[in-house]
């Protein structure tokens, strides 16, 4: 993963009105079916991991994790842990940036596995 194309392009994603900050405000676009893509920082709380991964598998949205404070810095919001991406060129090229194989972990898998949230 190219950490400076990703910022650059994660930056114009926020710049164009694509992304979509903020654990609750990303959970809504997942919910509408308006998000192509979810990111998660390393360091998002459990909770809202469980949220998003059960609501990206219900709708089939890919959802990846960044390295810990990849993605706030990117968009100029340090502490941003959530963000989803709406449709589009913009989202395709992240997700190429992030995967470059095409080697895309489905939101199915239980990355909960082993926790008290495990439900």
């Amino acid at each position: 993963m190219d950490e400076r194309k990703l910022s650059g392009l994660l930056g114009l994603a926020c710049r164009a009105g694509q992304l979509v900050s903020g654990a609750e405000k990303a959970l809504a676009q997942v919910r509408e079916d308006k998000a192509a893509l979810v990111l998660l920082d390393a360091s998002t709380a459990a909770n809202t991991r469980k949220k998003l991964t059960d609501s990206c598998g219900y709708r089939g949205i890919t959802l990846l994790e960044l390295p810990e404070g990849v993605l706030g810095q990117a968009i100029g919001r340090p502490g941003v842990c959530v963000a989803a991406i709406q449709p589009g060129g913009l989202s395709d090229n992240i997700l190429h940036t992030i995967t470059p194989g095409g080697d895309i972990t489905p939101a199915t898998n239980n990355i909960l596995e082993g926790t008290r949230l495990n439900g």
